[in-house]
Order: structure tokens, then sequence, then C-alpha cells
């Protein structure tokens, strides 16, 4: 991650209702790119949520299953990413777009 980035996983609405193993996800992925390996504990998602551990628990057998998690999402965004990137070599000229 370069400096000066505006990586975020999270959603940019508010969450309403159980957190998902997806939410749990996000929020490890966005501690993992802003602010290090180090940063991603369990203890400092639930307390950004607000929940307790049991919460985590719940999704999740360890740490080591969250990050798993965590990579699934970061390779599923990098992939959609790559797919646009094909796209728009994909469009026509006469598109606007321009190299």
């Amino acid at each position: 991650m370069t400096q000066g980035s505006t990586w975020s996983a999270r959603p940019s609405v508010p969450r309403t209702g159980r957190l998902s193993a997806d939410d749990w996800a996000r929020a490890g992925l966005d501690l993992l790119m802003t602010e290090g390996r180090s940063a991603v504990k369990i203890s400092r998602l639930c307390a950004d949520f607000g929940v307790t551990k049991g919460s985590f628990y719940w999704h999740f057998a360890d740490f080591d299953a969250l990050m798993a998690a965590v990579a699934r999402l970061y390779f599923s965004q990098e992939m959609d990413a790559a797919r646009g990137l094909v796209t728009m070599e994909e469009m026509p000229p006469s598109s606007g777009w321009r190299r």
C-alpha cells in the first residue's frame, strides 16, 4: 500500500443489525491495509464494533480463520479490479476513453 492511498474495505454506510462474517473480514482487511498486520487483533475488532469476543467466535473458530476470510476478500476484490481493466481494454475507441 502506498502512502496517501484511500483504502477502505468497510462499507460507507453504517451497519445495521447483526454482524456477519463478511463484516468481520472487511474490518480485518481495512486494519491490515491501513495499519499493518500487527493492528489486526480480535480485541481491537471487538472494540471497534462494540461487541464481545463471543460475537467474533460465533463466526470464526480462531484468528487464522479470520485471516483466511480476509485473504479471500482481498483476492476477490483484486480479481474484480482486474476484470474491470480488461473491460476498459475492450471498449471501442468511440466511447471517449483514451489511453
